[in-house]
């Protein structure tokens, strides 16, 4: 049987995979929004409305415990390995 998807052939399998894709980009755009909102207009972010924040944010306990070890002095993002690269 085949399967279209925007038109085109395709497998289930990839189906699913672009499903899943796009509800997850879905709901890290919600995620983004909500901190926005948070953040927008605000001269000042305490470490408690961070934490009181992402209590509310749809993740495992697993992902919020690693977003609440984090620190501006702890978290470096992808600075070693964009420096690494200029090498």
């Amino acid at each position: 049987m085949t399967i279209k998807f925007e038109g085109e052939d395709c497998v289930a399998g990839w189906l699913y995979d672009v499903t899943a894709r796009k509800e997850e980009e879905a709901r890290r755009a919600e995620q983004h929004e909500k901190l926005k909102d948070l953040t927008r207009g605000q001269d000042r972010i305490t470490k408690e409305t961070i934490q009181q924040f992402v209590q509310t944010l749809e993740l495992s306990d697993k992902d919020k415990q690693r977003l609440l070890d984090m620190s501006p002095a702890s978290y470096v993002g992808m600075a070693e390995s964009i420096v690494d690269g200029l090498g």
